[in-house]
């Protein structure tokens, strides 16, 4: 067994879960920090701070929450076509997943001091982020997904 060829494998699908998180999480981070603080001048610092808690805890939480959906719905509703349950995994995945992150970039930004204010900025961020997340759990669901799944089974 050739085990350098493994690791350059190992690289790659590490490198593409990496991009694929960025690419996901960077721009709803950054819609959900603006909605918290605004453009000022520590939106940047604010960002990536956010970001980086936000894709700590997307991670394990993605992968454990994309595998329970799976086989609920496939369990719940057997008959669905394979465009239909990835449609319904999608929009779960959407609506889960931005909760983590609103929930991470609000506690980053905005702090539990004072939960009125907490919860406010929560649903304010959530709602000016839900078309995108809706969005790209869709594209995740029916076009990347499949793509992914493949790669890793190579």
């Amino acid at each position: 067994m050739n085990t350098s060829a493994n690791k350059t494998l190992i690289w790659k699908k590490v490198a593409i879960i990496a991009t694929m998180m960025t690419f996901i999480g960077g721009p709803l981070t950054g819609v959900m920090t603006y909605m918290n603080i605004g453009l000022s001048d520590s939106f940047a610092l604010a960002w990536l701070k956010s970001f980086a808690l936000s894709m700590l805890v997307m991670a394990p939480v993605g992968i454990i929450m994309m595998t329970l959906f799976e086989k609920l719905v496939t369990s719940l509703w057997p008959n669905l076509s394979k465009l239909q349950t990835n449609l319904l995994i999608g929009v779960m995945m959407g609506i889960v997943m931005e909760s983590v992150m609103v929930t991470m970039t609000t506690l980053s930004n905005v702090g539990i001091a004072d939960m009125t204010v907490y919860f406010s900025a929560w649903k304010s961020a959530f709602t000016a982020a839900l078309p995108l997340g809706l969005t790209v759990g869709l594209i995740m669901a029916t076009t990347i997904k499949p793509r992914i799944q493949k790669i890793m089974r190579g």
